[in-house]
């Protein structure tokens, strides 16, 4: 209704109606300048609680009230189970407060200029006390508008909401799991709560008898991190024992890693390697290659086609097309090299890609992804098989990458004296030489190992992946190592050396995310700002290859002189299963 009509009503005629109307514009300019700056937003969420039953919203809002009263600040707004099940909140308290600039009241409707935080979960309307003023935003809320009353005191929830499964209690939530209104796996979505969502995701699977998690911990975990990222239908988190190598002297600093291991003497072995070798000067790293691979599976018609294709893919000339192609995807990514191999009609086009410090599997992907759009763009005729061809090779045992290398390709050497040999190890020079030829050599060589020319080169990758948040498949390649010892000064030094072709890890992004992974990389000094790229996985992938250095040689020790047995029945024993041994 206009101004006019509704002056009309009162009985206000003529040149009274006209100077009333004009009392009102002079008042709207002298008291409210800014409309134009003004939002929609009446009532501000500030924080929730729950204590037993009763949950309290707190709410901030400002407005002119009816009749002279002052203008309030609605404080607190509780919920109880009756009232959470049926959608209405009541209001507690209205606390009298200044005004601030840019408040006007019309038609039980109020408005805020633009600098008020933003507005709550969507209520549907806000009622008051007794004598407190009614709120409105009939912009936003009068769809679902479901009452308003002068003397009421309801908050109304529309059943509608988008927030409305939000405020359901959790045994409502396990209803809509049992019948299947709601997903199990969409549940952090859909409460806008990790923690909650993991909460009630153990106990729908503990009254389906299907596990029990009276073991497994939940409470106290950054799940916002995880979700989206890290893991999905999570029911809790799993602790794994973190122990400390070191200190480590490796190019030129002093570290100490952390180790995540259930395995006992691991690190205390390490640690004994370790000492050995930095008391002798420590390790030097060189990073010899870098770069992650991904390798599509193409289809031709026939063996001829493919070849065509393989002789393009290889002539120089096309190369920079593919690069520029490749290299449009990312902004740190980049092309190194393109090798095709053919079997039958099908090619296998392996992809390196240097990744900077991520471990770059969604870039080298990414990147492919747009060569094959190309690809498709010459050559009609090719048939997309997979975008993964194992020819790649990612988490699984592969020549390939023990020949080309695949991430971070690193060697270390160091020189370990003599006497440190005898004393800290408990052998000698020539009896490690000998072992590690008759065992690592030639026993890897008999077992037709690829990439196992080691010890226990696993051991400590993985021990190290889990502790910094890379992605623990990766072992497989990622422990690819071959270890070398030589005498050296005479007979009286060792020589130690390990090279690793195909280290993936990455110091951005994945598990990496999480806060233990990354404070863990923190301490490696693997986070710091850095003006070269790639410049922190590549320094991880060095300790981690010193590391690794210092384990084969407590273990080559241990079993020279037949201390292997006993140190695993003094250490890496349970006293729970003694009794049963």
């Amino acid at each position: 209704m206009s101004a006019e009509a509704f002056l009309e009503q009162l009985g206000v005629p003529g040149i009274g109606l006209k100077l009333v109307g004009l009392f009102f514009v002079s008042v709207f300019i002298l008291f409210w300048p800014g409309i134009a700056e003004l939002s929609d937003s009446v009532i501000t969420y500030i924080a929730e609680s729950k204590t037993g039953q009763l949950t309290r919203r707190v709410y901030r809002t400002i407005a002119v009230p009816h009749r002279g009263e002052e203008p309030g600040i609605l404080q607190e707004v509780a919920i109880n189970q009756e009232e959470l099940n049926s959608g209405v909140l009541r209001l507690q308290t209205w606390i009298p407060a200044r005004v601030e600039k840019g408040v006007q009241c019309e038609n039980d409707s109020a408005k805020f200029n633009s600098s008020l935080p933003p507005r709550p979960p969507s209520l549907d309307a806000v009622g008051r006390n007794d004598g407190a003023p009614s709120l409105l935003n009939r912009s936003i809320f009068s769809s679902q508008l479901k009452a308003v009353s002068s003397s009421s005191s309801i908050v109304s929830l529309g059943s509608g909401s988008s927030n409305s499964l939000k405020l359901l209690e959790d045994e409502q939530v396990l209803a809509k799991l049992r019948s299947g209104e709601m997903s199990m796996h969409a549940l952090e979505k859909t409460l806008g709560d990790t923690a909650r969502a993991v909460r009630i995701r153990r106990e729908y699977f503990s009254q389906q008898n299907m596990m029990n998690f009276e073991g497994v911990p939940f409470e106290g975990y950054d799940y916002d991190a995880v979700f989206g990222s890290c893991c999905e239908v999570v029911v809790g988190y799993l602790p794994i024992p973190l122990g400390v190598v070191g200190p480590l002297h490796i190019d030129g600093e002093v570290l100490h890693v952390p180790m995540a291991t259930t395995e006992g003497t691991l690190v205390a072995s390490t640690n004994r390697g370790c000492k050995a070798i930095s008391l002798s000067g420590g390790v030097e790293t060189t990073l010899v290659a870098d770069g992650i691979t991904r390798a599509p599976c193409v289809q031709l018609p026939s063996v001829r086609e493919a070849a065509i294709v393989k002789r393009w893919l290889d002539d120089p000339m096309n190369i920079a097309r593919i690069s520029e192609s490749f290299n449009s995807t990312t902004r740190y990514g980049r092309l190194e090299s393109v090798k095709t191999v053919i079997a039958g009609r099908l090619l296998y086009i392996r992809f390196k890609c240097f990744s900077g410090d991520a471990m770059g599997m969604n870039m080298v992907s990414k990147g492919t992804d747009c060569v094959l759009e190309m690809l498709l763009k010459e050559f009609p005729n090719i048939e997309v098989v997979s975008l993964s061809g194992n020819f790649c090779t990612d988490k699984k045992p592969a020549a390939v990458n023990w020949i080309e290398g695949r991430g971070k390709s690193v060697s270390a050497e160091a020189i370990v004296k003599g006497d440190l040999v005898k004393k800290v190890l408990k052998t000698s020079v020539a009896s490690l030489v000998d072992i590690n030829y008759k065992k690592n050599m030639v026993g890897s060589a008999m077992a037709g190992s690829i990439g196992g020319y080691n010890a226990h080169a696993a051991n400590i990758v993985s021990a190290v992946f889990l502790a910094t948040g890379q992605d623990p498949a990766q072992v497989v390649e990622s422990a690819n190592c071959i270890t070398l010892l030589e005498e050296c000064n005479g007979g009286a030094d060792l020589r130690i050396m390990v090279t690793m072709p195909s280290i993936e890890v990455g110091t951005i992004g994945g598990g990496t995310i999480l806060g233990p992974q990354g404070a863990n990389l923190e301490m490696l000094g693997c986070r710091r700002t850095s003006s070269v790229p790639g410049e922190n996985s590549a320094k991880l992938a060095k300790v981690i290859a010193g590391t690794v250095m210092c384990a084969e040689l407590s273990l080559l020790s241990a079993l020279s002189v037949g201390h292997l047995v006993q140190a695993h029945m003094k250490h890496n024993r349970s006293s729970a299963n003694l009794a049963k041994s």
